[in-house]
């Protein structure tokens, strides 16, 4: 990490008149990363220098991807349209939950037209690492709209299926900033969507729309829509009918079957006795799409749940076929390697997720760890000291990755008795 002093020298440098207001910024955020308006006032100065058309000088001794909230903070003050930075600041700051969802919106207002489904998905996965569930359904709604897939309406059910923040929990920036006829706009909206009552009037207008539905596959499409709004408003049982309405004109519709069966196991307060129905009911689902990946791995998930490490195997191993999954295909894999004690195998598969640099930094950091235990598991103190250390470096408060550090720390270091002449 770049020394304060030096930090200091640049922001002089290069904030010019601002570089008082900038410096005091930045220790306050250093200082608390969750200040949400120290925060606020810092961005504020981003977007002055975006508005001037070009960014200041480019950051001579530091990368994008730093490794501390200051570094990132930094970078962007020099370079505001840095995708990856905002994106590894969020990062950083994913148990910030507010700050980090307005750093996403941030993403989405800059990425805006130009945005692929793949930065789209990975948006929607930004918003789920800190708890937007409302938000990543509402990505995925649009993707399924434009390119309908199974895993988007399992995500759009998983994500609605998360208890929505109260109205008047603590918002982000862009609240902050909002007038007061806005924000009393904000305040109904959030109100509606506690209560339901705006899904539900939602779902009632939709099911005027069913009678003159000129196609069987139209009236599914609407029934779909109304299940959706009764699910997030929290009726369950009405749901449930209009999924059940689906199959009646069409038995084997993958997603009506699937969404009752999420809502089945949600139900089931036995857990052995959930992941039971779940197997049972993808295998139902991979029966009529033996080639959806989702479905598999899904099922895959189950079955190691189940401790049947066979099965799960298959499934990982066939839903890793589609490179879209492969990396979450290895994730299960090594899991299943290691719970059998294969470490070798196990730190195979972990070795891959991380050369792949699609790999989120939660993600990284979980596999790092995992490797790390798997060669402190072979004997290869050295390597899994580094590896180790490499958490510990990013995130000293990792599950017990200190404890972990000493320990192979006086394992591994060399002997201070001097040697026997």
């Amino acid at each position: 990490m770049i020394e304060r002093d030096e930090y200091a020298k640049e922001i002089v440098d290069i904030l010019q008149e601002d570089w008082k207001e900038g410096l005091s910024l930045f220790e306050e955020v250093l200082s608390n990363p969750g200040d949400l308006e120290a925060r606020k006032k810092l961005r504020q100065l981003e977007r002055k220098h975006r508005e001037r058309k070009k960014p200041f000088l480019r950051m001579p001794f530091g990368r994008a991807h730093g490794d501390s909230i200051l570094d990132c903070e930094f970078h962007l003050l020099h370079d505001p349209w840095d995708v990856e930075c905002l994106y590894r600041l969020g990062e950083l700051l994913r148990r910030e939950r507010d700050v980090a969802k307005w750093i996403y919106e941030d993403i989405e207002g800059l990425v805006g037209e130009k945005a692929d489904a793949d930065d789209w998905e990975r948006l929607a996965e930004g918003y789920e690492s800190v708890e937007a569930w409302r938000r990543a359904a509402g990505i995925y709604r649009m993707l399924n709209t434009k390119r309908p897939r199974p895993e988007y309406e399992r995500k759009i059910a998983l994500a609605e299926a998360h208890p929505r923040p109260s109205a008047g929990a603590t918002g982000t920036y862009r609240d902050f900033i909002k007038d007061k006829e806005e924000a009393e706009a904000l305040e109904e909206r959030g109100r509606l969507a506690k209560s339901g009552e705006d899904y539900v009037r939602k779902a009632q207008e939709k099911e005027e729309e069913l009678p003159t539905a000129p196609t069987p596959q139209k009236r599914i499409q609407i029934l779909a829509e109304i299940a959706r709004d009764y699910q997030r408003a929290g009726d369950q049982q009405r749901a449930r009918e209009n999924y059940e309405k689906i199959l009646k004109i069409d038995g084997d519709n993958p997603h009506a079957l699937e969404a009752l069966l999420l809502m089945d196991m949600a139900a089931t307060e036995d857990r052995k006795k959930a992941v039971e129905i779940g197997i049972a009911g993808y295998e139902k689902l991979l029966g009529l799409e033996p080639t959806n990946p989702e479905f598999s791995l899904e099922i895959g998930k189950l079955h190691l749940e189940a401790e049947d490490y066979h099965k799960a195997i298959l499934a990982f191993q066939k839903a890793g076929r589609h490179p879209n999954f492969k990396r979450r295909a290895r994730t299960g894999l090594g899991s299943c390697f290691y719970k059998q004690g294969l470490y070798a195998l196990a730190a195979k598969e972990y070795d891959e997720i991380l050369a792949d640099t699609s790999t989120e930094e939660a993600d990284r950091m979980e596999t790092t760890y995992v490797l790390a235990d798997c060669h402190s598991k072979m004997g290869d103190l050295k390597r899994a000291f580094e590896l180790f250390g490499e958490v510990y470096r990013r995130r000293a408060d990792f599950k017990d990755v200190e404890k972990r550090v000493f320990e192979l720390n006086e394992k591994t270091r060399p002997s201070s008795r001097p040697a026997d002449e």
